[in-house]
């Protein structure tokens, strides 16, 4: 009884061994649109080489889904770390995608769902603001400075 307080301390110091390695971005159960651009990122704990990384979707090599080849970093911001960027890509198609990044005996998933949107858009509930700048303190700040101007008109003028 006296050792309760052993047990969620080995549970505590075990639980950085099941952390994740690598970070995937978006991240798992990201939504996204068919068509929506975002940037996709994949974050490794150490330095690695190109060749000793594996990232898939949907089982293709991440570039042919993407359509557009990647930015590998060696050491990001100087750290001993390493990462894969590709900035502005599409998912064309509408559907559930699984991204799985392998490195160094490490594997990380993560999962999208990218939905269709609409063909023709519609809009819907539109509401117009029109800001014209004459609130009333902007009403009263122009009828002052017209009669001041009309009070110097009058003392200047010569009558007739």
């Amino acid at each position: 009884m006296n050792a309760r307080w052993l047990l969620p301390l080995l549970f505590a110091s075990t639980l950085p061994g099941f952390a994740q390695a690598q970070a995937i971005y978006p991240i798992d159960r990201a939504t996204m649109l068919a068509g929506g651009k975002f940037d996709f990122k994949v974050e490794f704990d150490s330095v690695l080489k190109p060749a000793d990384v594996r990232i898939l979707i949907n089982g293709k090599d991440y570039q042919q889904v993407l359509g557009k080849s990647a930015t590998f970093v060696e050491r990001e911001d100087g750290q001993d770390v390493s990462a894969v960027w590709i900035r502005n890509v599409f998912l064309p198609q509408a559907g559930k995608y699984e991204v799985e990044a392998q490195a160094n005996g490490k594997t990380a998933k993560v999962t999208w769902d990218v939905y269709p949107s609409a063909e023709k858009r519609k809009a819907k509930n539109v509401i117009l603001f029109i800001g014209d700048g004459l609130s009333v303190a902007h009403r009263t700040g122009a009828r002052i400075l017209l009669q001041r101007r009309d009070r110097r008109e009058r003392r200047w003028s010569f009558g007739d």
